[in-house]
């Protein structure tokens, strides 16, 4: 896939894709000293050129060419474009930026309609400008040490290496906390053939084996589930964890080990075989 390094193109691109998903106002008395797309547009310069609010505006202070792209007859404060990135960029107008990508993606042929492989990896992300390695390092700034960080979660499209599905969460933690939802979030976007992920350590610690899987469900081809037959299956499963070991055998398999997997609504028939026969009480 063709790749650019100039910021006027970028910021071309971040307008036209904002323009076909956000109205230019979001208020009928709004100011409207700038639209939306062109606050967004900005904000994507901003984190393509690693720089922060004020140095945002100094740029197009100062860069001509780049308010003609943008379409700005003045320039936005600081201040503005700080509070457009609280506005703009919630999970909900995120997701719907990235959808409209993701289409016209397929529309010029970057992204076919079925991803052949894709692939799903977590990371740790610093919350402030001084990184984790130079406080510890330095003996500096140990008032700003945290026990906990962000943490992405990201399904990509491996021949394209465009972003399918993200989940946002706070580390540290294993990464199969968030794998269900990065790869409903990436699948609700794109059907694919198989998915793959590094190893991952198991309860003792050790490095386990390269997870490979096939996920097959989409939202198109299945229908919603029942929430009350998925109730049921639920309190049944939480009165098997409840009970006696003699009394919860008395239960059947059809009962209870559908509920402890539909917990994270995701049904996996072989895990669940392999459940029963390594269970005392179901065998």
């Amino acid at each position: 896939m063709k790749t650019t390094k100039s910021p006027l193109t970028v910021a071309k691109r971040a307008l036209e894709l904002a323009s076909e998903c956000l109205p230019d106002y979001s208020c009928p008395k709004s100011p409207r000293k700038f639209t939306q797309p062109q606050l967004v547009a900005c904000l994507v310069v901003k984190e393509f050129l690693k720089l922060d609010y004020r140095g945002l505006h100094q740029v197009l202070l100062e860069w001509t060419d780049l308010r003609q792209v943008i379409g700005l007859t003045k320039v936005p404060h600081f201040t503005t474009l700080c509070a457009a990135h609280r506005r703009l960029l919630k999970k909900r107008k995120t997701h719907h930026l990235m959808d409209q990508l993701l289409q016209t993606c397929r529309t010029q042929g970057l992204l076919p309609d079925k991803s052949t492989l894709a692939a799903i990896d977590s990371t740790g992300l610093e919350s402030r400008h001084v990184s984790h390695y130079f406080t510890r390092r330095s003996n500096r700034h140990q008032a700003h040490r945290k026990a906990r960080y962000p943490k992405l979660s990201a399904v990509c499209d491996t021949r394209s290496h465009l972003i399918l599905g993200i989940t946002v969460n706070r580390g540290p933690k294993p990464d199969h906390c968030e794998f269900k939802s990065t790869v409903r979030n990436a699948l609700r976007r794109q059907p694919m053939q198989a998915l793959v992920g590094d190893a991952g350590p198991d309860e003792s610690g050790r490095e386990g084996s390269p997870m490979v899987s096939r996920p097959t469900w989409h939202p198109k081809h299945h229908p919603v589930r029942d929430q009350r037959a998925t109730a049921s299956r639920r309190s049944a499963a939480s009165h098997a964890r409840t009970l006696p070991p003699e009394a919860a055998a008395a239960l059947s398999e059809e009962d209870v080990w559908p509920a402890l997997a539909d917990r994270d609504g995701v049904f996996d028939a072989q895990a669940s075989a392999g459940r029963r026969a390594s269970s005392p009480h179901l065998s």
